[in-house]
């Protein structure tokens, strides 16, 4: 039995599918602080403490916010704000504990 060819405009949709799919995995594994904690640090550094209270709270995972408690605490970190440092002690235990149930 002759082997399919996916012709026409399924070979660009495919193409471009895998294209995604090896860049997105090749950046998952750089190294670094990851693009949230980069532009975290910005937010705190122009002293927008509300702005980043209210980004720390919505964390992508807990990996994040651990990675910017961990760069807020080195020597050339910006000034300390005591709320944004409360905000990320609580996101870090709210990420650490078991959800009880999952939007769907």
């Amino acid at each position: 039995m002759p082997q399919r060819r996916v012709g026409g405009p399924y070979r660009a949709a495919y193409a471009a599918l895998l294209f995604t799919q090896t860049s997105h995995t090749m950046s998952k594994h750089k190294s670094g602080p990851s693009d949230w904690v980069t532009k975290m640090l910005a937010v705190i550094r122009t002293g927008n403490a509300q702005a980043a209270i209210a980004q720390i709270k919505a964390a992508p995972s807990a990996k994040d916010v651990a990675q910017l408690r961990t760069l807020l605490q080195l020597p050339s970190a910006p000034a300390r704000h005591p709320n944004v440092d409360t905000a990320i002690n609580e996101q870090v235990v709210a990420l650490a504990s078991p959800r009880l149930h999952r939007a769907p």
